[in-house]
């Protein structure tokens, strides 16, 4: 768990330096607005949200691989589902919500004051693992028992949905409504900038010192 909080400091760093810079630009805005045409001019190139999500448009079919033999996904399934249940149970019955909320307060070294928080995390946990345990079963219990039943689930599932379709209204002309806030009222945007970061600032420290 301390690989996990280590990688939340890290998020929450680069997170601090960004901000830093929005400080910064704000900043600049306030005292010298005449950068801004400099930065936020209509001469750059615009870009694409479309072209950039044209990768994603490509159909990968890895479920004939799996439904090839769906006893064997089926009883994979089943048994490690199975023992999440069991195992998951003693467990539970076990460690009251209070003290998987002390366990959770201990790992990530919270503060004393959230503990509540932290219970209520174990309780989402354990009902998010048992749900998805379940849902595990019925498909390993399909894989079983109805092999069509879960191509059909699987062939309902696998409706595909363009992404580039979903966005093109918005991909093919530019929008330079925020660049021309920016270019008419320089510092009033450069103070909104300036405010809205130090407070992203302030509670980004205040989740590290917690």
């Amino acid at each position: 768990m301390a690989f996990l909080t280590g990688w939340l400091n890290l998020v929450i760093m680069l997170l601090l330096a960004g901000n830093v810079v929005a400080i910064v630009i704000g900043i600049t805005l306030m005292v010298s607005p005449g950068r801004a045409p400099a930065w936020f001019g209509q001469a750059r190139q615009p870009r694409s949200v479309r072209q950039a999500l044209k990768p994603l448009e490509t159909v990968h079919d890895t479920d004939q691989l799996m439904l090839s033999r769906p006893r064997v996904l089926g009883v994979v399934l089943f048994v490690a589902a199975a023992i999440i249940l069991v195992e998951g149970a003693r467990i539970v019955s076990a460690v009251s919500t209070v003290q998987g909320g002390e366990i959770l307060l201990k790992m990530f070294g919270g503060s004393l004051a959230r503990r509540p928080l932290w219970e209520a995390l174990w309780l989402s946990t354990v009902i998010f693992v048992t749900l998805g345990a379940l849902f595990a079963l019925a498909i390993g219990a399909a894989a079983l028992f109805r092999p069509q039943l879960l191509k059909r689930w699987a062939a309902f599932a696998n409706q595909w949905v363009s992404t580039r379709q979903a966005v093109k209204p918005y991909g093919g002309k530019p929008y330079y409504g925020v660049d021309r806030k920016l270019q008419e009222h320089p510092r009033t945007m450069g103070a909104v900038i300036t405010l809205a970061s130090l407070y992203v600032v302030a509670m980004l420290i205040w989740l590290l010192r917690a």
